[in-house]
């Protein structure tokens, strides 16, 4: 069994003006989503999409660039769940930012849009859409239907999401 987290983020330290930016347009005290968990070989692992990519986050780096979890969940996962979820961050692993996704969620947002008016695809992914297009092979749920297109998906909604259906971190 692996216990797989969940983790609503923003930096520890200093201004980052974008994470500031999307935890003001997304009205949340964090600024980003990414997925925790301890590997085979007992090493802390960070999977996100940040920076100018998809990529795994191994424990020097994390320690490096350290974050504040602001609300955590977590989902233990059996055996098969957990080849699909390796399966699928290694899919995805290497895929562009979707820096242009992350402006349509800012213009949905700002001017009430229904659609992204930047939908990505697989071509680039922003943390909510990796979140979501992974934890969606992982997981059979059909309360995971429920969640917004990934291309329209921002913070509030997958933390709605988690918050209703998952359990939380008590740390």
């Amino acid at each position: 069994m692996v216990r797989l987290y969940i983790e609503f983020t923003k930096p520890a330290s200093g201004f980052q003006p974008l994470a500031c930016a999307i935890a003001a347009v997304e009205g949340t005290k964090f600024s980003h989503v990414r997925l925790r968990w301890k590997n085979s070989a007992g090493v802390e692992v960070v999977y996100e999409a940040s920076g100018t990519q998809v990529k795994f986050i191994g424990e020097i780096a994390q320690a490096n660039s350290p974050v504040r979890v602001c609300d955590s969940f977590y989902i233990d996962l059996d055996v098969e769940s957990y080849r699909r979820l390796i399966y699928q961050c290694m899919r995805f692993a290497g895929v562009s930012y979707g820096f242009l996704q992350l402006v349509g969620l800012l213009f949905m947002r700002v001017f009430k849009l229904k659609k992204n008016p930047y939908p990505n695809g697989f071509k680039g992914l922003i943390c909510t859409e990796l979140v979501a297009r992974v934890l969606s092979y992982v997981i059979e749920s059909p309360a995971y239907e429920s969640i917004a297109t990934y291309d329209e998906m921002g913070l509030r909604e997958i933390h709605r999401y988690f918050d209703y259906n998952f359990q939380r971190t008590v740390d």
